[in-house]
């Protein structure tokens, strides 16, 4: 019995690993298919997610290459018109400019022709006081009144006194300032200058208009050397001429 039994085991042993192993292989067989197939699907949805990635990316930079062109195109008219404006505006501020300019020009010779017409006024001024004073200037002449006179009475002429020697000594040291112009009207010149140029035998305006910068600088030495003759030549034409 013993023996029996034990060979029923052994025997159901036998079956049990065989159907064990059976049922291994198969279970190993479908294991190997069903990673088989999920490799396969992994793969496949790899493939077509890098397809769709690729795509994306491709368009993505072809979105963002006309995006950026479209920026470039937008800066350039931009820039284009900022510059167009700004070269408008240097344009006007230069036309501004140049009418200021001019007018400044235009204003700053009727004031100085106006200045020369002041000294000058100024000058005849003096020299109509300074003959006054000397006795020069002749009063103005009455204005005669046709009156019917009956008879003619005869007028007593006065005797003329000599001067004297005091008043012919003023008039003799006026004399040559009589004919002389006032010399400080033109603008560098006071009265320290005009007795250098008195000193040069330069009275009027027509002698310092006929003189050179040479000479003016020659016979004023250390004072002349950074006085502005040429000015005062021109000056002293101005009043010439005006004279």
């Amino acid at each position: 019995f013993t023996h029996d039994r034990n060979a029923e085991r052994q025997a159901m042993h036998t079956e049990q690993r065989a159907n064990l192993d059976l049922f291994m292989d198969g279970l190993q067989h479908t294991v190997a298919a069903f990673t088989h197939d999920r490799n396969a699907e992994r793969q496949a949805m790899h493939t077509e997610q890098r397809a769709n990635l690729d795509l994306f990316m491709d368009g993505l930079q072809g979105t963002v290459t006309m995006f950026i062109q479209d920026r470039s195109a937008e800066r350039q008219a931009m820039h284009a018109e900022q510059r167009a404006t700004l070269d408008q505006s240097m344009k006007q501020l230069k036309q501004n400019g140049e009418a200021f300019r001019a007018e400044a020009t235009v204003d700053r010779n009727r004031i100085h022709a106006d200045n020369l017409k002041a000294k000058q006024n100024w000058s005849q001024f003096r020299t109509s006081m300074q003959q006054r004073r000397t006795g020069k200037a002749q009063p103005p002449a009455p204005v005669a009144h046709a009156v019917a006179q009956p008879v003619a009475q005869p007028v007593a002429q006065p005797v003329a006194q000599p001067a004297s020697p005091a008043r012919q000594s003023e008039a003799k040291q006026a004399s040559p300032k009589s004919s002389s112009d006032d010399l400080t009207v033109i603008r560098g010149i006071g009265i320290g200058m005009q007795g250098r140029l008195n000193q040069m035998g330069i009275y009027t305006f027509a002698n310092l208009a006929s003189s050179t910068p040479e000479q003016l600088r020659a016979g004023l030495a250390e004072a002349g050397r950074l006085a502005n003759v040429e000015e005062w030549i021109a000056d002293a034409h101005t009043y010439t001429t005006q004279s």
